[in-house]
């Protein structure tokens, strides 16, 4: 019998392969370099499903032979290089593992955005090296039936809600049939649109 961390490292690789440019890239390179794009993004949702940090998510994954099989990994990386990557990532290809991450949408979505304030370490951080971003505004569009999350978009800048709405539902109007929204994306012009 198959564990249920194993299905679910199966069903990842997948729908990692079928959002990068390369799915056919072996997941670990003979003779040393990069790992495949498509093996970091798995290594990432193992993670986040573990709810483990970097360091010990790769510990545990390190005694599970049978999950780094279904990956193709005969080594891991090491917890700072997978924390750098996913640090350098672009947001469209999290935008496109999102997508087809969340299999059961409904059609019906709402959207909302949410500030994040840096912490104090970042903060002091940021003021030894002269980095000025002190919040970062993400909005979600999200599932109402099933709470998937099937598009973000982050910001660093003030823009407005109702701004930065339109981008992420016209991105998704294909897979749309109704959009609810606070009063904060209440614009004539949003809700013709």
């Amino acid at each position: 019998m198959t564990s249920e961390i194993r299905l679910f490292t199966r069903v990842t690789v997948a729908k990692s392969k079928s959002v990068v440019a390369n799915p056919d890239e072996p997941a670990d390179p003979e003779g040393g370099g990069g790992f495949a794009e498509w093996a970091m993004l798995t290594l990432h949702a193992l993670r986040i499903e573990l709810a483990k940090s970097y360091r010990v998510a790769l510990d545990l994954l390190s005694e599970m032979p049978g999950v780094l099989d279904e990956i193709g990994l005969t080594r891991l990386p090491h917890y700072t290089v997978l924390r750098t990557w996913f640090e350098r990532i672009p947001t469209k290809t999290w935008r496109a593992f999102l997508g087809a991450s969340a299999e059961k949408r409904t059609g019906h979505a709402s959207i909302d955005a949410t500030g994040f304030d840096r912490d104090q370490p970042s903060r002091h951080y940021a003021n030894r090296t002269d980095y000025r971003v002190r919040a970062l505004k993400v909005t979600a569009l999200v599932d109402v039936e099933t709470l998937y999350i099937t598009d973000i978009h982050s910001t660093t800048s003030k823009k407005h809600d109702a701004k930065i709405g339109p981008q992420v539902a016209r991105r998704n109007a294909g897979d749309l049939r109704s959009l609810a929204a606070d009063k904060g994306y209440d614009a004539k012009a949003f809700r013709d649109e």
